[in-house]
């Protein structure tokens, strides 16, 4: 808990307690030192005089308040509106509607009408009347070789320069491992992660480049790998059918585990043993959970260090 710290309000005096860098005591106090330092920076800025085109009436305004309404010429809002209804343009002052300095111009890819900025029409910019004229001028526009990078390879200088940008910006070297490393770490397998780091020197969701895959949590050390599985993104078996579909990766469950058997095969012929743990059994007792997992890491490392003694 931050401790509290007496201070003095700046605008009324009164003592306060505060845990960061307030100046005042209350909103009131802080609204009206702010009110006071508007009023005082307008009072050192040099008012322009002029004459009201209406009323003929001298006033002044200050020329630092509002600078996007630009040069003054009426004393009050009465006789801007009596001038601009008298030209016929109130309606448009009122709103704040400024007149278009743009055109209608043919969509690119048909025959329908689109407005064209000034900026656009200066520019050249091509523009489309739907979604659908955007994908047919995209075609257009990088099919058939037109493409800026198409028909063009990288040099080696240039391969190197994007691996040492991703490098120093993200921590990898190939952008999609930056993709599949986005938004992966759930938080029951954080929470794993947060225990065994305690005792353990383990990774956390780490590419490992010859099995071409993530690990969830990594002993590279001891060639081992701790895969968190959840129940319906990897439908367990002891909750859903062979044959039940699962809609948000498009495939039936025997195909999803037969994934994962593949996955498996591919960590054990690369020389990794494979520690899995389902969500279900986390959810029932993590503690419990954490505890065989932590006898199992136990048991691994003890076979490696005798394996190598040997």
């Amino acid at each position: 808990m931050t401790d509290l710290l007496n201070d003095t309000c700046l605008v009324c005096g009164i003592g306060f307690q505060r845990k960061n860098c307030k100046k005042y005591c209350s909103i009131e106090c802080r609204n009206l030192l702010r009110e006071k330092n508007r009023i005082s920076r307008l009072k050192n800025t040099a008012l322009v005089e002029k004459q009201c085109v209406v009323c003929a009436q001298n006033f002044k305004y200050n020329p630092k308040s509002h600078p996007e309404r630009g040069e003054r010429f009426f004393c009050g809002r009465s006789c801007a509106s009596k001038h601009y209804i008298q030209n016929g343009t109130y309606d448009d002052w009122r709103l704040r509607r400024d007149p278009k300095l743009g055109e209608n111009r043919p969509c690119a890819m048909c025959s329908n009408m689109v407005y064209y900025t000034q900026g656009q029409i200066e520019s050249g910019k091509q523009r489309v009347c739907s979604k659908i004229c955007h994908g047919k001028l995209m075609s257009e526009m990088f099919s058939n070789g037109n493409g800026p990078m198409c028909g063009k390879k990288l040099t080696l200088a240039q391969k190197q320069k994007q691996k040492e940008v991703l490098l120093a910006k993200y921590g990898v070297t190939n952008p999609y491992m930056l993709a599949k490393n986005r938004g992966t770490i759930s938080k029951p397998q954080r929470w794993l992660y947060d225990e065994l780091i305690k005792t353990y020197a383990c990774k956390l969701e780490t590419w490992v480049q010859k099995l071409h895959c993530h690990i969830d949590i990594l002993f590279d050390e001891y060639s081992l790998a701790i895969e968190f599985m959840g129940d319906y993104w990897h439908c367990n078996p002891l909750t859903y059918d062979a044959n039940y579909y699962n809609q948000k990766k498009g495939l039936a469950a025997k195909d999803i585990w037969k994934s994962d058997e593949e996955r498996r095969n591919k960590l054990s012929s690369c020389g990794y043993t494979l520690i899995e743990v389902w969500e279900s059994e986390y959810r029932a007792d993590r503690d419990l959970v954490l505890s065989d997992l932590k006898r199992k890491i136990n048991e691994h490392i003890e076979k490696r260090k005798n394996t190598i003694h040997f």
